[in-house]
């Protein structure tokens, strides 16, 4: 019951999981594509209109500059100068500039779309005029003068959207250029070279447009916004009510796109190109619509990307109830076994997978229990075993510290005052050892051991070695925090292989002094048979490691019980003179008791034995 229970869970929760990760995987990639293609739509068309229109811009510019060229051309041509300076100019002479005008017009790339092309004084009464209208009124001196005037400090005269006056449209169909023309030398105005050309210069360029049926196209001019018609200009007004500028970034710093809501209430995109240096430009009205005509083949797209997510979702979910409810059900049944104290292995749970490491797992489990209980089993006949054995070698320490007393009162008795003194030093240095538990003492007990130490050593050589603290530099070092049994070490050392080899006769001196950083330095020298270099080394590598039975905290020992208790910057150095002396600094941190890392240490006392 519990384990279907179990199996129950496990698959409600594959369920739930493979549900709810298909539903946020569509949901999100149903989003971000949907608003991400959108926006890219929408500027994919801003860009593709802003391309159309500035390549239908560059080519009017490219019209607009060939009529330029040929008025402005014209306007220095000397053959239009010397008619227009001279009194009484001959029929010949106007014929041969009409010539001239004829044949420069159709040299110009734009002349399909010529109209009238015009010389003429400043007072009208000279005029050579050259057309390719049919529907025209004659051109008289009455009429001409409806033509713009061009003042004498004027260069030139632009006019689009102009209504040329002698023809029967009521419309603005034209585009107007005039240019001065001046007496070379004294420049006096001489008169005035006109040219008109169709709104068909706008409209054909126009009709090759890709965008134009997404919406209106405009040109906007200095008197006004005009809608560019077959072969005519109409006013038009857009009346916009709120307008900012889009985001998008243009591929012309020259190009603006705003974003504008008209008094309809639609909203439009305007993509405005100027055309030139001419103060002109187009621009391009496209509606909501056209910058969004790609959302339903989006949305078809999303939902076809979501059905084959929530497909994969399904197969996720029947994937993983085979490959972890079933395996996970036969584990809790192995672990059941084992809880009942089966601790057989199994190999049946051991999958080439995740879940068969587990079973490895568990099977090693199982049998390392079963070991762990045995071995449990055995170590506890071990330990009555040894208890037994401890309870037969049990000497009590304090036996020995009170047959050591009694030996010393003996001797105190019987006048023997060099054997009590010794028996009382090796009974405290006995007793230091045995209860030396603390890694850290201070410096004056570490004195004090090495009073005792020296002591015996000296009855032991019958007074011929001499220990003396030569110095030091301030009391208040004592108190500073040594590892236990850092002196005695060295003053070993210094007898067996400095003094002793010399003939047991020596001395050794101690100093204790503080360094300028504040670094304890403590010094002991003997004038022993010396140390060689190579000696010296192999004292630090451990090769010629005394052999005493203090050997276990020998000199290089000491060494690393200081570096390890203060740091890779203390410890000892050697420094020595075959012949003549020996001398070992330790150098220690200023560490005075109760700051130190022993300051947390409290000796358990125990009670003297007399």
């Amino acid at each position: 019951m519990l384990l279907q229970k179990s199996r129950s869970g496990i698959r409600l929760r594959i369920t739930g999981i493979s549900v709810l990760f298909t539903l946020l995987l569509s949901i999100t990639f149903a989003s971000a594509s949907f608003f991400l293609f959108r926006h890219y739509a929408r500027e994919s068309v801003l860009r593709s209109a802003e391309f159309n229109l500035r390549l239908v811009s560059n080519l009017i510019e490219q019209d607009l500059m060939e009529l330029n060229s040929l008025v402005n051309r014209q306007s220095l041509d000397s053959e239009t100068i010397r008619y227009l300076q001279s009194d009484s100019p001959t029929a010949w002479q106007a014929l041969s500039l009409h010539s001239n005008m004829a044949r420069a017009a159709n040299e110009c790339r734009a002349y399909s779309y010529l109209q009238r092309f015009i010389v003429t004084d400043p007072h009208c009464k000279r005029i050579v005029h050259a057309s390719n209208l049919t529907n025209s009124v004659p051109l008289r001196t009455y009429n001409i003068q409806q033509l713009p005037e061009i003042g004498r400090r004027e260069r030139s005269v632009w006019q689009l959207a102009f209504h040329d006056p002698l023809l029967p449209n009521t419309v603005p169909d034209s585009v107007l250029v005039a240019y001065p023309v001046y007496r070379p030398r004294s420049q006096e105005q001489l008169g005035v070279v006109y040219l008109t050309a169709s709104a068909r210069l706008f409209s054909d360029r126009l009709s090759g447009y890709a965008g134009l049926a997404d919406g209106g196209v405009y040109l906007r001019t200095g008197a006004g916004l005009w809608q560019i018609g077959s072969d005519q200009f109409l006013p038009a007004s857009l009346e916009i009510v709120s307008s900012k500028m889009d985001p998008v970034t243009t591929q012309s710093c020259s190009t603006v796109i705003q974003n504008v809501r008209v008094s309809s209430g639609k909203a439009y995109a305007l993509v405005t190109c100027p055309i030139g240096n001419y103060g002109i430009s187009l621009t391009h009205q496209l509606p909501a619509a056209a910058l969004f005509s790609q959302d339903t083949a989006l949305c078809f797209f999303i939902s076809g990307v979501v059905f084959l997510v929530s497909l994969m979702g399904i197969l996720l979910f029947l994937y993983l109830n085979r490959l972890i409810v079933a395996p996970v059900a036969k584990l809790r049944e192995r672990i059941g076994r084992i809880a009942g104290g089966d601790f057989t292995s199994d190999p049946s749970i051991e999958w080439p997978n995740e879940l068969g490491d587990v079973g490895r797992g568990v099977n090693q489990l199982s049998q390392a229990v079963k070991e762990l209980m045995e071995r449990r089993v055995a170590d506890e006949q071990e330990r009555q075993s040894l208890e037994y054995r401890m309870l037969q070698n049990q000497v009590n320490p304090h036996f020995i510290y009170n047959t050591l007393n009694s030996i010393k009162w003996m001797a105190t008795l019987q006048g023997a005052s060099g054997i009590a003194e010794m028996t009382t030093a090796f009974a405290r240095l006995l007793k230091r050892v045995s209860k030396g538990n603390r890694p850290l003492h201070t410096l004056r007990e570490e004195f004090a051991l090495l009073s005792d130490y020296c002591t015996i050593q000296q009855y032991r050589y019958g007074g011929a070695i001499m220990i003396e603290i030569a110095e030091i530099s301030n009391e208040g070092l004592c108190e500073c925090m040594i590892p236990s049994f850092s002196l005695q070490p060295l003053a070993e050392n210094a007898i067996f292989h400095g003094i002793e080899p010399k003939g047991g006769v020596g001395s050794i001196w101690l100093r204790i002094s503080q360094t300028e950083n504040g670094d304890v330095l403590i010094a002991m020298q003997d004038d022993g048979v010396g140390m060689s270099q190579e000696t010296i080394d192999a004292v630090f590598s451990g090769s010629d490691e005394a052999q005493t039975p203090y050997s276990q905290i020998g000199v290089r020992n000491v060494h690393r019980r200081i570096q390890y208790a203060f740091g890779p910057q203390y410890g000892l150095s050697i420094f020595s003179k075959p012949g003549e002396y020996t001398r070992v600094e330790l150098r220690i941190p200023y560490c005075p008791f109760g700051a130190g890392p022993d300051a947390a240490w409290e000796e358990k006392k125990e009670p003297e034995h007399d």
